[in-house]
């Protein structure tokens, strides 16, 4: 059902009629998707994303449902024309393709999860729904009332209701998925979607575009120390509100998040480059390449040596 939303792929990967892997064009990084058919119209698909801009998408304007839960990552879509909704670990959300997306965002630069895609008019047929009194069409209504979102912060029932669908034994797989995905919609079936106010903290967009202006202009040359101050100050922050925002936002402290992408973009120059690591040392910021190492090996648990010799094995 990927082809109807319209995402690039740069190869798919059938197994079976049943599965298939569908890796992700036009990202700057690493997409993929790994889809598994239960019923005519009802996918489960295990997202598995390393990159920050996620492609837009041109959705059919058939009714679908998405239902999305974050295992690891942050995901950011928008509201309304002037809000962004963040899904952190352990949440879920439920969303239609008429929600206008624009381009989603992976605010760490990374992100697992696991999603059921519907087509509510093949879904709706299926006599199953029948015997457990799930209306797939209800559902539709009462979150086009909802402006097209629902989402709901981690708790105990959605940690039953999810962690179970991962890491399942090839053997049982999709009846299992069958199982959990029936006992997911009886959950929404008794769902109050319109409390998604109170459910989700919502971020003006116009902050969030500004303080992702800030972000690109402090990693823009990763070889000299930004001046966090007069960054803060050209984009109309205080200091102490981008340090606030940073961690509420991107999950980590300011300096902590800077360290981590200096050598998150140093594992990168590694695997893909010639450069020595004296070279991507200094790339990175490290005028002392013995730091370097000693940082990068607390990271990792690998030396840069170690690092690039794994990674050239195994290509």
């Amino acid at each position: 059902m990927l082809e109807k939303s319209k995402i690039k792929a740069k190869h798919i990967q059938s197994y079976g009629q049943s599965e298939y892997l569908w890796i992700v064009d036009d990202v700057n990084g690493d997409g993929r998707m790994y889809c598994i058919k239960l019923w005519d119209g009802i996918e489960v698909i295990y997202n598995d994303f390393h990159c920050f801009d996620l492609p837009e998408c041109t959705y059919t304007t058939d009714a679908y449902l998405e239902i999305n839960h974050c295992r690891q990552g942050k995901f950011e879509c928008p509201y309304d024309a002037h809000h962004l909704a963040y899904l952190d670990v352990g949440d879920f959300s439920v969303s239609s393709w008429l929600l206008d997306r624009g381009r989603a965002r992976l605010s760490l630069g990374y992100y697992q999860g696991v999603e059921v895609l519907i087509d509510v008019a093949k879904a709706s047929l299926l006599d199953i729904f029948d015997q457990f009194a799930i209306d797939i069409n209800d559902l539709y209504r009462r979150l086009r009332l909802s402006h097209h979102l629902y989402i709901e912060r981690a708790n105990e029932t959605i940690c039953h209701l999810f962690s179970q669908m991962y890491d399942l034994p090839l053997g049982i797989r999709q009846h299992y998925l069958q199982i959990k995905v029936l006992e997911l919609l009886l959950f929404l079936s008794q769902t109050a979607f319109e409390q998604v106010a109170e459910n989700k903290v919502y971020y003006p967009k116009q902050v969030i575009e500004a303080l992702e202006r800030f972000r690109q202009e402090m990693i823009h040359d990763l070889s000299s120390r930004p001046d966090y101050n007069a960054l803060a100050k050209k984009h109309s922050f205080s200091l102490s509100t981008v340090r606030r925002l940073f961690k509420e936002i991107y999950g980590m402290p300011l300096y902590q998040w800077y360290k981590h992408y200096r050598l998150t973009y140093s594992q990168l120059l590694l695997k893909t480059t010639d450069a020595s690591i004296i070279e991507i040392a200094g790339k990175v910021g490290y005028t002392n390449p013995s730091k370097f190492a000693a940082a990068f090996q607390q990271e990792t648990g690998l030396t840069p040596q170690q690092y690039r010799q794994l990674y050239a094995k195994m290509d």
